[in-house]
């Protein structure tokens, strides 16, 4: 027993393909019966073929309907796919009559939980193995609710292991080893026989051509979205790539500058110190001019209310002394959070410096190699695709890409990578230091040439005119030279800027 489930939307395209002979190619419509042998009706008030498909179609469009009157929630969207198709074929070796294969489509519907929702049974005689199809309505007649189908081609293996057990012969041992065992482990292992009845049955299209595309393009569905969900996996795992390198360089120029934020904390736990011992004889030295007389002073001023009216307000002040210790006092503590502040900011700007000229070129190297793997990605995906067209040229059904597939996990850096990285980065930052260094000397080596012939223009042997005509043409020179010095370095930035947007928008290949 092999049970074959299929979903669509049209119980006019179900009639005409399945209470109808098979077009031929290049036939647009076949009309004749000559195929079926019988049908069979239940939960429906017509007999004919033709009338209970139309039933089905009014059931279906009356969802909305059936629900109110049932009572049951209508807020929901209605079902878009309401024709369930069902297809039990027997072996070769088997010889079921009619009333066989309407006992087993009632027992199957009955395990399946839909014995309650209409179905046409259509019987085929093409081929060399007895089978039937099933045309089911997924809308219930009476409450409009949509049958539920979780998990049904397993419940349909179950039911036809436990159909062909109870009929005494096992014609799938793979189906009994795979439902059988006590670990509850899948197994897809096909004895020599079996897999000659399968070769059999797709020979004699015990698969109908449609249900054999729409198999097809199942697959082809599910191997693109896979691959596509492969796709965003690999770029989310490149964001996370970049912020776990980051991440690491941050805490290398962390300790790079630990040293400093050291000396710093104890710089500042000084100062505290200090600003303690000042703060005790600026109080000393107040209490002691209280005590020689200069106490506060009580002076009344007139001030306006909001009223309008004038107010005596009384207010103390104290004596110039005290007053002066107090400004020395407060100007001495914001001069010490100012150069705190400074030491803080110099050694952070200095750090996020650091920072910077690693990262880029680590980054930039990361999505180097990134962008080469992500060439080497697509090559395979090219390579699955390939092997599917080959497997479907050649009739092999892809299981597991019907079942769909984990989304692949990230991998984050090793260690050893996460160094190697960091120490790219370092050489190259070194590299451009000394570029720049140098490039800073020379300018200033030039500029002090030049001061020193704009102060002493008249050299021996030479004429005023001759060293000032020299001086400008020198200074003509280092203008130019300086100018094709600092078009080669935008040129270089513009052109690294480039670079790093293009990996970081995924490139052309994204």
């Amino acid at each position: 027993m092999i049970p074959r489930i299929q979903t669509g939307s049209s119980f006019k395209g179900a009639g005409l393909y399945y209470l109808h002979d098979k077009r031929a190619d290049g036939e647009e419509e076949r009309l004749t019966t000559d195929r079926v042998a019988w049908t069979y009706a239940i939960n429906t008030l017509e007999n004919d073929p033709e009338a209970v498909l139309a039933e089905m179609r009014r059931t279906a469009f009356d969802q909305p309907l059936l629900k109110r009157l049932s009572k049951n929630r209508s807020d929901g969207r209605p079902t878009e796919k309401t024709v369930m198709t069902v297809a039990l074929a027997w072996s070769p070796l088997q010889t079921p009559t009619k009333n066989d294969m309407i006992e087993a489509g009632h027992s199957y519907l009955q395990n399946m939980g839909w014995e309650a929702h209409q179905v046409l049974f259509v019987a085929h005689n093409d081929t060399k193995h007895p089978h039937v199809h099933l045309i089911i309505n997924r809308v219930h007649p009476e409450t409009g609710m949509t049958l539920d189908d979780n998990w049904a081609k397993i419940r349909a293996q179950k039911w036809a292991l436990a159909y062909e057990r109870e009929n005494g012969h096992i014609y799938c041992e793979a189906r009994e080893a795979k439902y059988s065992r006590d670990d509850g482990r899948d197994t897809d292992h096909m004895s020599h026989r079996e897999w000659q009845m399968w070769q059999e049955i797709n020979k004699e299209n015990a698969v109908d051509p449609d249900d054999r595309r729409a198999l097809e393009a199942g697959e082809w569905d599910a191997l693109k979205s896979g691959q596509r969900d492969s796709r965003d996996a690999f770029w989310k795992e490149t964001g996370q790539l970049r912020k776990q390198l980051r991440s690491a360089l941050r805490e290398d120029v962390a300790d790079d500058f630990a040293a400093e934020w050291t000396a710093y904390a104890k710089t500042r736990t000084a100062r505290d110190r200090e600003a303690k011992l000042y703060d005790r004889e600026a109080r000393r030295g107040i209490r002691e001019l209280r005590r020689a007389g200069n106490t506060r002073k009580v002076v009344t001023e007139i001030v306006r209310g909001p009223d309008g009216r004038n107010y005596r307000k009384r207010r103390g002040i104290e004596s110039p002394g005290i007053e002066q210790i107090k400004q020395r006092q407060k100007a001495y503590h914001t001069r010490q959070r100012e150069e705190l502040w400074e030491m803080r900011r110099d050694i952070a700007a200095r750090q996020k410096e650091r920072l910077t000229a690693l990262a880029e070129p680590a980054l930039e190297k990361l999505g180097t190699d990134r962008a080469k793997a992500y060439a080497d990605f697509l090559a395979g995906q090219r390579a699955q695709k390939s092997e599917l067209r080959d497997d479907q040229r050649r009739g092999e059904r892809r299981h597991d890409l019907l079942g769909g597939g984990a989304s692949p996990q990230p991998t984050p850096l090793t260690p050893v990578q996460i160094a190697a990285y960091v120490q790219l980065a370092r050489k190259d930052a070194a590299q451009a230091a000394g570029f720049s260094n140098a490039n800073r000397e020379v300018t200033d080596a030039d500029r002090a040439r030049s001061q020193k012939d704009a102060q002493d223009p008249q050299q021996p042997g030479k004429s005023a005119k001759e060293v000032t005509d020299r001086g400008l043409e020198k200074q003509a020179k280092d203008r130019a030279r300086e100018s094709n010095r600092q078009a080669d370095v935008d040129f270089y930035l513009k052109q690294r800027a480039a670079d790093r947007a293009r990996d970081r928008g995924g490139g052309r290949d994204r």
